[in-house]
């Protein structure tokens, strides 16, 4: 019988103890890599909960600033579109306070706002700051304001982790007053807000009866566009030529001027009949913006194939009404409060006791030291104004006889005409340079506007008639026009808004007050600035 030798024993022992001795390192070494791969795994987590809170930060901050638009007046100007100055140091949005820090005496101690309070994420939280003032850039049709947000992210379990990242958030603001229009035109008589038939280079905003909903005929050669392609016909060359040029947009890679013509109609619904129409097809082969923006209404407007809109929706700025001179007033410029618009009128104009301004008035000048002046020359047929000028009973601009040339008024200078009881325009009322810059003339009439014994004659102002306004020539007006309801007529007059008007009103009109909803958010310029 074989025997192994008790050396081959002892060889085997080592050997079995050498297997275990590098099994125990290997399973050593297999543990210790696991446990290094399981805190990379973790902190790997615990940076990306913190990055993804961070930039959920970003995203809260749109949602915030879409919820609500009371922000909107708190930051801006409505009117002229500038940053307040002061910034307030408090600014609510969406029921939240972003506070400006300062220390005890109420100094300023950073440069940016911060929300109130963290939220919290599953395992992550986020804070956020906000740079302000924010910055507007009027370049475009629409303001554009720009906020520099920081939002800083944590989370993770164990050693959290701390993630930075920051963005420019630009919300596009959609302004709406009551100046935002071609024809902005309240309940009227019966519910009736217009008549007649007109030609519209703008937006139209109708507010109708809620007892009672209206529908307005817009019959025989009546459109809306949203371009001014026509100018030149309806004014003439060089009085075209006097209005400011329109914003663009992009269309298809094309810079395109448009009027942002929106059909707006509360408690009312527009029909077209015979040619009317509103847009048309547009033509990507020209730099103009045939199609209107949208159509908002709570009733209809159509026939359909007869509207040509980008988009259609709902009634959707309650915050608008019509002005009228027995509301409350508070003065922008210095606060004062008065019990009716027109108690502001009468305390801040300058009196004149003539009731016509045309070639058969004798030249005159008056002027009250505070701001308000007016003087005529006959020869020239140039009126110079500044301020408020107010008439206590009706008032005559231009004669509507006699040689074309020689029937109206060429005016210089911003100022508003406030007459007491009704306004006559009876012949061409036109800025002698450019409109709005060279000249920037407002009518205000307690009670009417008329236009309608000249005809083919151009006027360039905005025009508030409390009761009504009429129209009933071929006459071109260029602004906008506001009044509880209109009377155009048969013979087609055209009205081309004038989107400079709404923020350089001339002093005292009725209703300049806008308001400010969100059209888009953009997120822009998304960087990230720290982490561990």
């Amino acid at each position: 019988m074989h025997r192994t030798p008790c050396a081959e024993q002892g060889s085997a022992f080592v050997i079995t103890l050498l297997v275990m001795a590098i099994t125990l390192v290997m399973g050593i070494g297999l543990v210790s890599s696991g446990v290094t791969e399981l805190d990379i795994s973790g902190n790997y987590r615990n940076r990306a909960t913190a990055y993804f809170a961070a930039d959920s930060g970003l995203e809260q901050t749109i949602i915030d600033l879409g919820a609500s638009t009371s922000w909107v007046d708190q930051v801006i100007n409505t009117t002229t579109w500038t940053i307040h100055s002061p910034f307030p140091t408090t600014v609510t949005i969406d029921g939240q306070t972003v506070a400006l820090a300062v220390d005890g005496n109420g100094v300023v101690i950073a440069d940016y706002y911060a929300f109130g309070s963290s939220i919290t994420l599953g395992d992550g939280v986020f804070t956020r700051e906000m740079y302000l003032p924010p910055t507007v850039d009027m370049s475009g049709t629409k303001p554009v304001l720009t906020f520099r947000v920081r939002s800083t992210g944590s989370g993770g379990t164990g050693e959290v982790a701390e993630q930075v990242v920051r963005a420019d958030i630009r919300p596009m603001i959609n302004a709406h007053g009551v100046w935002d229009n071609a024809i902005f035109a309240d309940a009227g008589a019966a519910g009736n807000s217009i008549n007649g038939h007109v030609a519209v280079r703008g937006s139209v905003h109708v507010l109708g009866n809620a007892a009672s909903p209206p529908t307005i005929d817009f019959g025989g050669a009546s459109d809306i566009r949203n371009n001014y392609s026509d100018a030149a016909s309806w004014f003439g060359a060089t009085d075209a030529a006097k209005l400011p040029s329109l914003p663009t947009v992009d269309v298809n890679g094309v810079a395109t001027e448009t009027l942002d013509t929106v059909i707006r109609t509360k408690d009312a619904s527009i029909n077209l009949t015979g040619n009317a129409d509103i847009g048309v097809v547009n033509d990507d082969a020209n730099t103009i913006k045939e199609t209107i923006d949208a159509v908002r209404t709570d009733g209809t407007v159509g026939p359909s194939a007869e509207v040509h809109a980008d988009s259609t929706g709902g009634y959707d700025t309650d915050q608008v009404v019509f002005p009228t001179l027995s509301d409350a007033y508070v003065d922008p410029a210095t606060g004062t409060s008065y019990a009716t618009h027109a108690d502001f009128l009468v305390a801040n104009s300058l009196i004149i006791a003539e009731t016509e301004i045309s070639k058969n008035i004798a030249a005159f000048s008056h002027s009250d030291g505070n701001g308000n002046s007016i003087s005529w020359d006959p020869d020239s047929l140039t009126m110079t104004i500044s301020g408020i000028i107010r008439v206590p009973d009706n008032i005559r601009l231009g004669r509507p006889h006699g040689q074309p040339g020689l029937r109206g008024v060429n005016y210089v200078g911003t100022g508003t005409i406030y007459a007491e009881d009704d306004i006559h325009v009876d012949g061409y009322v036109v800025p002698v340079g450019d409109y709005i810059t060279d000249g920037n003339l407002g009518l205000i009439a307690a009670d009417d506007v008329l236009i309608d014994e000249a005809s083919n004659v151009n006027v360039m102002a905005a025009i508030y008639g409390q009761d009504h306004i009429r129209v009933s020539k071929q006459t071109a007006v260029a602004g906008a026009m506001v009044s509880s309801w209109f009377d155009m007529g048969t013979n087609v007059p055209a009205i081309f808004h004038v989107p400079d008007l709404s923020s350089n009103l001339p002093p005292g009109m009725p209703g300049e007050q806008r308001y400010g909803s969100i059209e888009s958010i953009a997120l822009e310029n998304w960087f990230q600035e720290s982490g561990q």
